[in-house]
């Protein structure tokens, strides 16, 4: 009850919000608003913004690729992990928050917290701002930084946009591979739609009722789960994408304004993937326990091939009522669907068998997101901002299906024949179903005041945001057992598109296990209350600028799977200052102390275990998760040069306690990822950044290009604590990368219309999960390299053509298990357990203004 009374209070406050006053201030502003084509970003140069960081205004994001994956690839110490998924200092994606006009961005991943930002339409983003450090309003869930993206859709002349992008990847498109033939015959599959009429929990009965269920019964409910195990060849197509944008400004007159932006985008890819991977056993040690030698185990090769449609819609409405106020609602709804098959060639040294296996279905993804956000001067030194979110988010799996098929590694004469179960199992004759939908809300208000003009302001503001989560998944096997028929028992591997008919289950025949656990659902919810104030003062005419405040926050999280039962309450006051000295005209010097969180995700803590056909493991949460805990310390010193250049270096240190890692289990039946505390981590580490033109003469080409660097290194070390279960003296944080190096060159024709750009990145070995040394070791994902390369022309004013070509050089994803743990990869006992190549990609796109 208490945290609707809260909303109930932030509403109130919201109606009778005091809208007199003078003219609103512009919250970003920056010392430079030039339109050139070579500003990578704008930095927090002006004092107007203490923290470090940056801030890209609606003109740079466009310019620099138009969605924020295309601005942050470029920003220094920013990476992706699996596309868009946001790392920064080298630090897991789970340290990156990212927040949308003040409210926090939904979890989008399964296996890992992290916000999508791929799923964000183009116009959605129109401002964005990245924080290193500490500030006001920023929430307290962030280590790496935080990532706040604006929606404002004020736009000063009408247009519209027509944006047309066919794509060919290397070794995929045009070739054959194995397709899910469920997949495709339906209109709704060509935008990625279908899990409704696939669920398998529609066909048959609840868990509870098929618990009462006699053998030939369960049989019988064999007869009605639709026949999709069959799998065809395809050639993969091109893939396309088709985008339509238009601004308009409804109304601009002295006092008010009125304009919109909307857009509509569909897209379909089909590509995939090649993998290489490899156990290892009979582990041999030294007298001194360390690892010198052992055998391979098994191998297998993947193919991944996938076919995936994206739907996009935004609309976004800026209204400008008058000097005082004005206000901004967007809507985006984004829609994913991707079918995969993963087809497996294995060999199997410890027992003698080789077995082709496959894993295929459906996967959709869907992110409905609004925010209604006001500003308003509610008198000459009094500024209040305000804003109400509403996200759903949903990810469900109607129908994802294992088989395997085998024979003797010695007998290749003979037929493969299908792995048909006695019992319930993951990866044989299987079905799974699963579905997620998190339902978020949240309002938060903002105060500035200025006691003193240009010398004394007090900030202060509230949030809430609430977020309820219901998950459930099954699986389904059919198995076999004395009663059936010989000539199902022993099937051959070509009739898997058959013999799982309905005709073939009853006493004789199949029958159902349903291997669903209590631990297979549960619920949760995330409740948060925060409150912040701030003093900024201003010294020495304007020469040094601080700011000093606290923020509290208030965290009750619940989830209830079986037995299992978390409720925890925390309350945290976290410190945060910030210094701004100006050394020059030019040159600034920054410096910070924040205190942040880094709390669980419901799927961290979730004891359901969802079996990883990629590893050949099961994946489980951990009900026992802490929240850890930051101290983050930043020093910077920025300068800039003529036209648009700039140095910059950034150093800094983080002391997390209670870091939360993924760690790797031996049990007795298959391995195990989960996730645990560790006592402690110490994080250090500096940026560079560097980017001028290579020739102030006008008359040189080289005027014409300008060039940048961006280098990171974060030093890292693990406190492992008195009760760890490792052997290793010390290590790195989970997923942290020590080195992350990218440069890039950009011409841009006199006449601004042919541009080039090619992209370096360089990310440094880290380390990919936990092991205990004894019967797990860690794994490494070894240093990749990128190459990126694009061209632009403006063919016309309304014409552009783009060409583009990414991971020119074909890096290989690798892991190594680092055996005697000294984490050097180079020794004969660290073996490479994963290869993967997804190959060059090549796309060209025309767009047209009018």
């Amino acid at each position: 009850m208490n945290r609707y009374k809260c909303v109930i209070v932030l509403i109130v406050l919201l109606n009778f919000l005091n809208v007199n006053g003078q003219n609103i201030e512009q919250k970003s502003k920056t010392l430079y608003q030039n339109d050139s084509l070579f500003r990578l970003h704008q930095r927090y140069t002006d004092y107007e913004e203490i923290p470090i960081g940056l801030y890209l205004d609606k003109k740079a994001v466009q310019k620099q690729g138009g969605t924020g994956i295309g601005v942050l690839s470029r920003i220094s110490g920013v990476t992706f992990d699996k596309g868009s998924l946001l790392s920064i200092r080298g630090l897991s994606p789970r340290y990156s928050t990212v927040t949308i006009d003040g409210l926090t961005a939904p979890i989008t991943e399964q296996t890992i917290k992290a916000f999508a930002i791929g799923l964000l339409p183009a116009t959605a983003v129109q401002e964005l701002s990245v924080f290193k450090s500490g500030s006001y309003n920023n929430q307290a869930e962030w280590a790496g930084a935080l990532v706040a993206i604006s929606t404002k859709a004020e736009v000063d002349n009408d247009y519209n946009n027509i944006a047309l992008n066919i794509g060919y990847q290397h070794n995929f498109t045009f070739n054959t591979f194995l397709k899910d033939a469920d997949y495709g015959s339906k209109f709704g599959d060509i935008f990625g739609y279908g899990a409704d009429r696939r669920k398998i929990t529609n066909d048959i009965v609840s868990r509870d009722e098929f618990a009462n269920l006699s053998r030939n019964e369960a049989a019988e409910q064999g007869k009605l789960l639709r026949n999709a195990w069959e799998l065809e060849k395809t050639n993969a197509i091109p893939s396309f994408k088709m985008a339509y944008s238009m601004g308009r400004v409804l109304r601009d007159n002295a006092t008010s304004k009125l304009s919109t932006i909307n857009s509509i985008l569909y897209s379909r890819q089909q590509g995939g993937s090649h993998i290489n991977r490899a156990s290892y056993t009979g582990y041999e040690t030294d007298e001194t326990g360390t690892v010198v030698a052992s055998a391979l185990e098994n191998y297998m090769t993947d193919g991944v091939y996938k076919t995936s449609a994206n739907v996009s819609l935004n609309s976004g409405w800026f209204y400008k009522y008058n000097d005082k106020n004005e206000y901004n609602f967007d809507f985006t709804y984004s829609h994913q669907g991707t079918n995969s098959t993963l087809s497996r060639y294995r060999v199997a040294l410890n027992t003698g068998n080789e077995a082709y296996a496959a894993q295929y279905g459906l996967l959709t993804k869907s992110v409905l997101l609004s925010r209604l956000t006001g500003a308003h001067n509610i008198s000459e030194k009094t500024d209040i901002d305000w804003s109400f979110g509403v996200s759903l988010t949903g990810r469900e799996e109607p129908d994802l299906r294992r088989s395997a098929a085998q024979r003797g590694y010695d007998n290749p004469d003979e037929p493969f024949l299908l792995i048909i179960p006695e019992s319930s199992k993951a990866d044989q004759g299987a079905r799974f179903y699963s579905d997620l939908l998190d339902n978020a809300y949240g309002g938060r208000i903002d105060l500035n005041h200025d006691v003193i003009d240009a010398v004394f302001q007090l900030k202060a503001g509230a949030i809430i945001e609430s977020t309820e989560r219901d998950f459930e998944a099954r699986i389904i096997t059919s198995a076999k057992d004395d009663f059936t028929s010989p000539n199902l028992r022993f099937v051959n591997a070509s009739e898997l598109g058959t013999v799982y008919a309905p005709e073939n289950y009853g006493p004789n025949g199949y029958y159902l296990v349903d291997g669903t656990t209590d631990y297979d659902v549960y619920n949760a919810s995330n409740f948060t209350f925060g409150a912040y104030t701030g003093l900024e003062n201003t010294f020495l005419n304007g020469r040094l600028k601080s700011a000093v405040g606290l923020r509290f926050e208030s965290f009750n999280q619940q989830l209830a799977s079986g037995d299992v039962d978390v409720d925890t309450d925390s309350n945290n006051v976290l410190p945060y200052l910030n210094l701004n000295y100006r050394l020059g005209a030019r040159t600034i010097l920054k410096a910070a102390y924040t205190k942040s969180l880094n709390r669980p995700a419901f799927r961290e803590l979730s004891p359901f275990s969802f079996y990883d056909f990629d590893y050949r493991s099961d994946i489980s949460g951990n009900p026992d998760l802490r929240i850890a805990t930051i101290d983050n310390i930043d020093i910077s010193l920025e300068h800039d040069f003529d036209r648009d250049g700039y140095f910059a270096i950034n150093a800094f240190y983080k002391k997390i306690t209670d870091p939360i890692e993924m760690v790797y289990i031996i049990r007795s039946d298959s391995p195990l990822f989960s996730f645990d505390n560790a006592a402690g981590a110490h994080v250090t580490g500096f940026e560079l950044e560097f980017a001028k033109h290579l020739s102030n003469n006008e008359f040189s080409i080289f005027n014409q290009i300008n060039f940048r660097a961006n280098v990171t290194y974060t030093y890292s070390l693990i406190d492992l604590g008195s009760e760890t279960n490792e052997v290793a003296a010390e290590r790195p944080l989970q997923g942290q990368i020590p080195l992350v190096i990218s440069s890039g060159l950009v011409y841009t024709n006199p006449k601004n219309t042919i541009q080039f750009n090619l992209d370096y990145l360089y990310q440094g070995k880290s380390l990919f999960s936990v092991g205990n040394g004894v019967e797990t070791f860690p794994w490494y994902i070894k240093p990749q390299n990128f190459l990126n390369a694009g061209f632009s022309v403006a063919l016309n004013k309304a014409v552009k053509l783009n060409l583009y070509a990414s991971n020119i050089i074909n890096t290989p994803y690798e892991q190594v298990e680092d055996a005697n743990l000294d984490g050097k990869l180079n020794s004969a006992v660290d073996k490479q357990v994963l290869y993967g190549l997804s190959y060059q990609s090549y796309s060209i796109s025309m767009s047209y203004n009018f």
